[in-house]
């Protein structure tokens, strides 16, 4: 079941860095002089909550080392602008990518910030050419901002997301290409729904269709993906939170599927080493 360490209230990730990154990656900090696999991606990679993340089994399941380089609300910016990440990928025997949400990335609307991917730093005046009507003096995080401006209309809304796909896989492409190591592509998803567009409050990777992955497709060594169960409102079984991130902890996968996870990765794991 899901449960608190009294000792100090949320699990310890020991938290470490690599070169010159200011990026805090899930420790502990990897030796860096053997044959290893990278991962990249952002909350779900890094572990949070989680005892043993993905990463972590898949090493343990293999005889090469396995760098997590996930970090929590991580984007496409965050890696393509850290060199150290980048280096440490092309050094790598392959990398894998956890697919992030298309609305966690700079584009023509709007701007975030280079490390917090989920955090707004300024709209453009394409957006508020757009939206003339909306305040957004007060938005601080990119969800609240899409909610925003679905709410003010769905309609002009569309072409919001237009822009972020077209976005989105620019910026896949051009990490693929940055890492110069085989990549394979991790796509966590839930259960389809019969809406015609997501909402903004849906879960990650939002706005990320078959139609966007299968145009990455022939760029990677493969695409590898898995369904996680819907959210709901308690956390999953074996998940460790203090009572202040229950809340948080919800919308994660659990245990069980970082497991699945790793058990879908694993051929692909193989195929590099």
């Amino acid at each position: 079941m899901a449960y608190l360490r009294l000792s100090d209230g949320a699990l310890d990730y020991s938290p470490c860095r690599y070169g010159t990154s200011k990026l805090r990656f899930r420790g502990p900090r990897q030796p860096l002089g053997q044959a290893y696999v990278t991962c990249l991606g952002g909350t779900v990679t890094y572990g949070r909550f989680i005892e043993t993340p993905f990463p972590t089994l898949l090493s343990q399941g293999s005889a090469t080392r396995v760098l997590n380089l996930g970090c929590t609300n991580a984007g496409l910016d965050t890696f393509l602008e850290d060199p150290t990440v980048l280096d440490l990928c092309r050094a790598s025997r392959g990398c894998i990518v956890e697919l992030p949400g298309a609305h966690m990335l700079s584009n023509r609307l709007y701007s975030v910030h280079l490390r917090r991917n989920d955090r707004v730093i300024s709209a453009t005046p394409k957006l508020r050419t757009l939206y003339p009507e909306a305040d957004l003096a007060e938005i601080h995080f990119v969800r609240h901002l899409l909610c925003v401006l679905r709410d003010i209309d769905a309609v002009r809304f569309v072409q919001v997301v237009a822009e972020l796909e077209e976005a989105w896989l620019a910026r896949m492409r051009k990490l693929i290409e940055r890492v110069e190591v085989p990549v394979t592509l991790l796509w966590i998803s839930e259960p389809p729904d019969q809406s015609e567009m997501p909402l903004p409050t849906a879960p990650d990777p939002l706005f990320v269709t078959e139609d966007m992955v299968g145009a990455l497709a022939p760029l990677v060594a493969g695409v590898v993906k898995v369904v996680r169960p819907k959210r709901s409102a308690s956390p999953p079984n074996g998940m460790v939170f203090a009572d202040v991130e229950r809340l948080a902890a919800s919308e994660l996968p659990g245990p069980d599927v970082h497991r699945q996870i790793a058990d879908a990765l694993s051929p692909a794991l193989a195929a590099v080493i």
